[in-house]
């Protein structure tokens, strides 16, 4: 039965591929037609890219540079706009960051955190703020790439609280599922961590999206098979994590998480001793990590080198030892350790830039006020003066009549006067 289900599968995820390259072949072909819109060409591009940017993500990358260098000689869609809505930013900011994802995946990671970096400025620009979210939480997993998993795991847990308050299921999962790989790989607190999986996991039970199914059972795994943890290292329940694995990876088609479980059971059976099985799924894991990224990873690396020791085949034991030094050294130079500090310089500096603005803006508010006050002032004084001197003038006006008919009061005296006399 179980077989049965594994062939269905199987067929399942190569409907899918199918159907991916008819949307890869019809994107690319509507390039060439000019009766379509330029942003229905970019929509269709982008969502083949996305289609395949798990499972083959050099591939979505140049799908990605091509709508990039095609976006960049559009006419028909303008640089910004009052809505902000399928502009050229909106674009660049979508592409920027799917190539930041699949840099991410192929290990490039100084190439993904320079993608999601321009992705954040546009985003920022627009003040899009389900974008700089997303953004970074992506961001936040170079962190944790980086051995900065503090950094990481404030950024997530800062998340999980944003979404909580906000009630978005989806995003609550995904958050989640980052805190919960940050708490196990700092080795703190594995029991919240597992708590939070189990929690995740009844909330997919709603959303049911297989993707993040497999994530959190790689996460289970991986938790319960960690020796050095004795109150969660448990063998039988790892296997029923690992069957359920297997089985969404699977029907999803999600090679990630496929690479995982052949890295997870690979340790399954080295832990209960069974070297020679525990080889046959390092061999596949190395196989398809790859075909997927083009480096066999270095989990996998490990693991057969820990395999053919424990098998006494020491020549293929050295052979891998020295294949996985290599190959750390390889992705040593693509890390994204120097960016990150590049990162938080810039990100400082926008910070004492807004700062610098905000004092600025103070001081000339400050300015202008005082400016209004003085010109107040003045004017008060300018109407103190003019009713001073319209007092002033109605006194002497005043006194000028008073001096009138004071006079023509005497020379009237004087006419009566003179005529009593005549009499």
């Amino acid at each position: 039965m179980n077989r049965l289900v594994i062939i269905i599968l199987l067929v399942f995820g190569i409907f899918l591929q199918h159907f991916s390259q008819s949307k890869i072949d019809s994107a690319l072909s509507m390039l060439q037609v000019d009766s379509i819109h330029d942003t229905t060409k970019l929509r269709n591009l982008y969502y083949a890219a996305d289609d395949i940017s798990l499972e083959i993500p050099d591939s979505a990358n140049k799908l990605l540079d091509i709508g990039l260098d095609y976006l960049e000689t559009s006419n028909q869609i303008f640089e910004t706009d009052s809505n902000n809505r399928f502009t050229k930013e909106f674009f660049k900011r979508e592409y920027y960051n799917l190539k930041g994802i699949t840099c991410f995946i192929l290990k490039r990671e100084r190439e993904c955190l320079d993608y999601w970096m321009k992705a954040e400025k546009i985003a920022s620009r627009v003040n899009d703020t389900n974008s700089l979210l997303s953004i970074k939480n992506n961001i936040a997993i170079v962190y944790s790439s980086s051995g900065r998993n503090k950094e990481a795991l404030d950024i997530f847990k800062a998340q999980k609280e944003y979404y909580e308050t906000n009630k978005d299921t989806a995003n609550i999962i995904k958050s989640s599922l980052n805190t919960a790989f940050i708490m196990n790989e700092m080795n703190e607190e594995k029991d919240s961590a597992i708590q939070l999986l189990n929690k995740a996991l009844e909330l997919s039970m709603v959303t049911k999206n297989d993707k993040d199914r497999a994530n959190i059972y790689w996460q289970l795994v991986t938790a319960h098979l960690d020796s050095n943890s004795t109150n969660t290292f448990n063998l039988s329940l790892s296997k029923s994590y690992l069957d359920s694995l297997f089985f969404y990876a699977t029907k999803d088609n999600d090679k990630e998480n496929l690479i995982n479980y052949y890295v997870l059971v690979t340790e399954y059976y080295y832990l209960n001793k069974r070297y020679k099985t525990a080889l046959i799924n390092a061999k596949r894991g190395a196989e398809l990590s790859k075909q997927m990224k083009g480096i066999t990873s270095t989990e996998i690396l490990s693991l057969l080198y820990k395999t053919f020791k424990k098998l006494n085949n020491y020549k293929k034991a050295n052979f891998y030892l020295e294949q996985n030094i290599a190959t750390k050294d390889s992705l040593e130079k693509l890390s994204a350790k120097d960016e990150l500090i590049k990162y938080e310089s810039e990100k400082k500096f926008e910070i004492k830039q807004q700062l610098d603005s905000l004092k600025h803006l103070e001081e000339m508010r400050f300015q202008q006020a005082e400016t209004k006050a003085k010109e107040e002032e003045i004017k008060m004084q300018r109407i103190i003066e003019g009713v001073l001197l319209i007092g002033i003038l109605l006194v002497i006006g005043f006194l000028v009549f008073v001096y009138k008919q004071l006079n023509t009061t005497k020379a009237q005296k004087l006419v009566i006067e003179e005529k009593q006399q005549e009499i």
